[in-house]
């Protein structure tokens, strides 16, 4: 594995708008894996539909899932500590690190983690 998706391009892309067909490319790569909370992000997505429920379904049953293990967790604290970041977002982000993963996400803030090797996938 080269690669953590994040939870937001996973969501994105189950969206059938054009502008998230590289986020569909990269879900279909086999060097990525998924941290084990953006399961439970995207599956408690607040606008889930039956479509989204489905197409997640068959994208976790195949794409690997890292745990959180005590390494992921201690360095979720560390992350907590030094920022301002939500802990979702810090365990998404100790788990690249932890596993070495560069992180594949439309979200800038995690810019601000230090040593994460950041992907946007909509670019």
């Amino acid at each position: 594995m080269k690669y953590l998706l994040d939870s937001n391009t996973l969501i994105y892309a189950s969206q059938p708008e054009a502008r998230y067909v590289q986020c569909r490319d990269w879900i279909e790569r086999e060097s990525v894996a998924i941290s084990a909370i953006s399961r439970a992000e995207v599956l408690g997505f607040h606008r889930l539909t039956e479509t989204d429920a489905e197409f997640f379904a068959t994208v976790l049953r195949f794409m690997p899932q890292l745990p959180i293990t005590d390494a992921v967790l201690d360095r979720t604290v560390k992350t907590r500590q030094q920022l301002r970041i939500k802990t979702p977002d810090a365990i998404v982000a100790a788990t690249a690190l932890v596993y070495g993963l560069a992180l594949v996400t439309a979200d800038a803030g995690f810019a601000r983690v230090a040593g994460m090797s950041i992907i946007n996938p909509l670019l």
